[in-house]
């Protein structure tokens, strides 16, 4: 399984830092995030406002001072195998 360099950050808090994780094969950003916030990676700590989140935009890069907006319907590995393994999540609060 690849591995990706990952940050998940809010409008005014990172909620998780840089972290290097592994990510399941043919796996979209969309389904990461999913399973990130579910529980799935059981290294990364999720807070409540992140459980209440949405995944709104995903960056990747060679770095993670530079990097470009991705459809999260594309796969990570195909993804990051041609533009970098930074992976930069942003996500909204859901309104409830």
């Amino acid at each position: 399984m690849p591995l990706i360099n990952l940050t998940v950050s809010g409008a005014y808090k990172t909620h998780i830092p840089w972290t290097v994780i592994q990510v399941e094969t043919g796996q979209t950003f969309s389904s990461l995030f999913s399973k990130i916030v579910a529980g799935a990676h059981p290294r990364l700590v999720i807070d409540e406002e992140l459980s209440h989140s949405f995944l709104d935009k995903v960056h990747i890069g060679l770095t993670k001072y530079s990097l470009s907006i991705v459809d999260e319907q594309l796969n990570v590995n195909d993804v990051c195998s041609m533009f970098g393994q930074h992976v930069k999540f942003i996500v909204s609060q859901t309104i409830h």
